[in-house]
């Protein structure tokens, strides 16, 4: 069972890395060990902090964008287009597309509302930031919350 649930946690770690929420493969491994593993007892607590951490996980890598492109001056029609541009990037470009839809949903949508190349591109480019960052952040808390899971079932 440790094999299978070390496994499932790897493949979680593995897809965070390219912006998939991987976190709850790593929360399901601590489930199925707490349930399926004979003489285990994990504490509530530990349930509870695993829980806590993978929601408020799904919210960093949106904050992230959101404060990249406030930060360089996106407007929030900008940031709206750039949230409409990564999702419809990464269903037809998958997992570098919903970085250059993110771009591209800023870019145009600053360059028609400030009609400014300059600032346009400063907008798309904290958007960039801000999304790498997130998914940078939220590879960090997953692989945290795998060393724990890994010191608790070896």
């Amino acid at each position: 069972m440790q094999i299978l649930i070390t496994l499932i946690s790897l493949i979680g770690l593995g897809v965070a890395i390219v912006g998939f929420p991987g976190i709850f493969l790593v929360l399901l491994g601590l489930v199925l060990y707490g349930l399926f593993e004979e003489g285990v007892i994990v504490p509530n607590f530990v349930y509870i902090t695993f829980a806590v951490v993978t929601v408020i996980s799904l919210f960093i890598d949106n904050l992230a964008i959101l404060l990249g492109a406030k930060k360089y001056g996106a407007t929030s029609r900008g940031i709206g287009a750039a949230i409409i541009g990564g999702l419809i990037g990464f269903i037809l470009f998958f997992p570098i597309g919903a970085i250059i839809g993110a771009f591209l949903g800023v870019f145009i949508s600053e360059l028609l509302d400030k009609k400014d190349l300059d600032k346009a591109l400063k907008a798309s480019l904290g958007t960039i930031i801000g999304y790498i960052s997130g998914i940078a952040l939220k590879f960090l808390i997953t692989l945290g919350l795998f060393v724990w899971l890994m010191f608790i079932i070896w």
